[in-house]
Parts: C-alpha cells; structure tokens; sequence
C-alpha cells in the first residue's frame, strides 16, 4: 500500500488531477459506485442512498484507499454499519454477501436468548422452517410471536 501511495503524482494534463494508477482495480470500482450510489439521481439505487441523505465523506479516492485498502479481500464488500448513515472510516466494513444480507433496513429483527437476529437467522437457529414463519407473519403476526408461537 505504501507503495502505491508514494508513486502518487500530479497529473501534468491538469493541475488538480492526481494520478495513483488505480483506477481499473476493483477498490477504485467500488468507491466509484459509492459516489454513484449517493450522487447521482439517476443510478438506479440512489433512492436507498442518496435520497436518503446517504453521503460519501471520503473527499478522494485516496483518502478512501488509505482507510480500507489494509483489510479488503477479494469476494467482500463495503457495508455500512448503521445503514442509516453515510460512508466513512468508522460507518463501514468489509463483509461478505451474507453477512451484508444481515444488515438490512428491511430485515424483520426478533429477541432469541436475549440476543436480536433476524427471523432467517432465528429460524435456523432454532430448527425451524423459514416458509412457515413467515406465511405467520404475512397473516399479522408480529415476528416475535411467529418464532415463538
């Protein structure tokens, strides 16, 4: 990483330009997407992101790569913590497409042993079919009591 960062340069072509020799790596992909996602009106997700007040605080591309580049992995994603706020240093991590299917606004949340999971997870934790609980819920029930009917 270190090297990377030291061969950093201004662009001759435009003096505000900085050229870091990454733009077809797949870090620069997803802090572009990032930029899409909470920018642009018209990127198809801007609705979940940006409409929301979703918004990117890393200024740069390389201000981006120097606080998650250390820990990414090949198969990760970026995931907000708290999906409610934007995208920074302390709001995100790697996680993988399971764990990132976990932490979604539109998860239904139960209580199992005093720990709150959502109902997929619940259900396989506790031997239960996933259609059942929730054709329960579909009818009215709350989560909690789906689960634990």
């Amino acid at each position: 990483m270190k090297t990377i960062l030291k061969s950093m340069h201004k662009n001759k072509g435009n003096k505000n330009a900085i050229k870091h020799g990454l733009s077809g790596s797949k870090l620069y992909r997803i802090y572009r997407e990032i930029l899409q996602r909470c920018n642009n009106k018209n990127h198809k997700f801007y609705n979940y992101y940006g409409g929301k007040g979703v918004k990117c605080e890393w200024l740069s591309f390389e201000d981006f790569y120097k606080d998650v580049a250390f820990s990414y992995q090949d198969g990760l994603t970026i995931e907000r913590i708290n999906s409610n706020s934007n995208y920074s240093k302390e709001n995100c991590r790697w996680a993988t497409p399971y764990e990132q299917a976990r932490n979604r606004c539109s998860n239904l949340l139960v209580e199992v042993n005093g720990k709150e999971c959502c109902v997929a997870d619940a259900c396989k934790m506790l031997n239960l079919k996933k259609q059942t609980v929730y054709t329960r819920i579909h009818r009215g029930m709350s989560p909690q009591k789906a689960i634990f009917k």
